[in-house]
């Protein structure tokens, strides 16, 4: 169960480091068509993302349930702010800045969905990193 959690959660990090990275390089130094391709590949690539944040909560909870402990306590908040702020700004925006990006409709509005996206991803990248340091702290409770 500890492998499946490692790797469904590094699985997550990668694709949201990939989604925030290849949103920067994108709008930084390539041009238009780069940017609605990469919009595009992110909302292709959600499910994959789902996929992999739902196995990290399935995982991490029966594993929680045999450990009681702060870190527990606290991964167990610091999860729901991920999920919430991807289930409730990141996906929508992500399909939001796709349309937008589709209608070559780089907008003032579009730019300031795409600084939110970017902030909510930085803020999940950063909790997740988080949720890895708890889990190292983990490391030494014993489970079946």
């Amino acid at each position: 169960m500890r492998n499946l959690h490692k790797f469904a959660a590094i699985g997550a990090m990668v694709i949201i480091a990939l989604f925030f990275l290849s949103t920067l390089i994108s709008e930084i130094f390539l041009g238009v068509e780069e940017i609605v391709f990469v919009k595009i590949a992110i909302t292709y690539l959600i499910p994959f993302l789902v996929i992999f944040m739902a196995l990290t909560g399935i995982s991490g909870n029966k594993l929680g349930k045999k450990i009681n402990s702060k870190e527990v306590l606290a991964k167990q908040k610091l999860i729901k702010i991920v999920a919430v702020n991807g289930i409730l700004v990141l996906i929508p925006l992500a399909f939001t800045l796709r349309s937008y990006a589709e209608n070559l409709e780089f907008t003032l509005f579009f730019w300031s969905l795409q600084i939110l996206e970017l902030i909510a991803g930085a803020t999940n990248l950063f909790l997740m990193s988080k949720l890895a340091r708890l889990g190292k702290e983990l490391k030494h409770f014993k489970t079946t």
